[in-house]
């Protein structure tokens, strides 16, 4: 079975998640975990997802911070089927939903964290090259 964790500081990951509902109904493998919640024991939900991942998953958990204290709390779980990637964005999340679990390697998952970094934009620098070219 394909699962895909957003783990992070606050109520981000419920945030994302609940964004991801409008592009997609079909997303029941995914779970956020907010950490430093009130009303939320995050490490004992996370001790209890990963226990709940056998040998035949495929887990990616994403994190917001590289090497902040949830990443560090996730990275002990690195195996050949859990996955951590750091600094979650939307387009990586909306591209680990809709991708098919067959296709989920260590090289497509490099390739979608540089698909998804390369999809951050400044937006000012092109408006005002669109600008400029209009004249």
């Amino acid at each position: 079975m394909y699962k895909i964790l957003i783990a992070t500081h606050g109520k981000m990951c419920e945030g994302m998640l609940d964004t991801l509902h409008i592009f997609s109904a079909d997303i029941d493998m995914v779970t956020a975990i907010p950490f430093y919640t009130e009303g939320v024991d995050g490490d004992t939900e996370l001790e209890t997802y990963m226990k709940n991942i056998s040998k035949d998953d495929i887990a990616v958990a994403l994190t917001d911070i590289p090497g902040g204290s949830v990443n560090q709390k996730l990275y002990k779980y690195v195996s050949d089927n859990v996955h951590v990637i750091s600094g979650v964005n939307f387009p990586l999340l909306c591209g680990l939903a809709l991708a098919d679990e067959k296709s989920i390697t260590k090289d497509f998952l490099r390739g979608l964290v540089e698909d998804s970094r390369n999809l951050m934009q400044y937006m000012n620098d092109i408006v005002i090259e669109k600008n400029e070219g209009d004249e």
